[in-house]
């Protein structure tokens, strides 16, 4: 999907080729929108996502999770994807925010403090994101996800001042 979101009819205009396919094919359905800014706005996608694209300026990347599932996922998304309603964005791009979000404290908080459609979670920023007791970090801890990406446990140790211990497999 190519979004127009931030182009201006005239600019958009301008794409001759790919618009004249936006104007057979949208303009036509838009015309009979009941939504104003869809009928106004008809080569748009959707609505514009002022605040979205304001918070996430700057980010290489951001994290998401869908909305509504069984299991709860968190990961990064390239900055230059403009997620639809089915995602929920969260405009941080630190690692070890991700690796909250994705703590077994936090998965088990979202579906006990959000709501469910049938029998899947419903993940809501206003009731599982914004009351959530995040912890404040060590700066040494705050910095130790970066370092483990090649050996976890020996990273976190250090992090947290310990001695390295060897694993089952005998690795440090």
């Amino acid at each position: 999907m190519i979004s127009l979101e931030i182009l201006k009819q005239r600019r958009a205009f301008n794409i001759r080729s790919f618009f004249q396919q936006v104007l057979d094919r949208v303009k036509p359905a838009r015309a009979e929108q009941k939504r104003d800014s869809y009928r106004t706005g008809w080569w748009q996608f959707a609505e514009t996502r002022v605040n979205l694209r304001k918070s996430s300026a700057g980010l290489a990347r951001f994290v998401a999770t869908c909305r509504t599932a069984k299991h709860r996922v968190f990961g990064f998304l390239d900055a230059d994807i403009l997620p639809d309603a089915k995602l929920i964005a969260i405009c941080l791009d630190d690692a070890w925010l991700l690796a909250v979000l994705s703590s077994r404290f936090h998965i088990s908080w979202a579906p006990a403090s959000g709501a469910f459609l049938e029998n899947r979670p419903n993940y809501n920023h206003a009731q599982c994101f914004n009351p959530f007791p995040f912890p404040t970090p060590s700066e040494p801890l705050k910095a130790a996800p970066a370092a483990t990406r090649r050996r976890p446990r020996r990273a976190l140790q250090a992090a947290a001042g310990a001695a390295p211990q060897a694993d089952a497999d005998g690795d440090v």
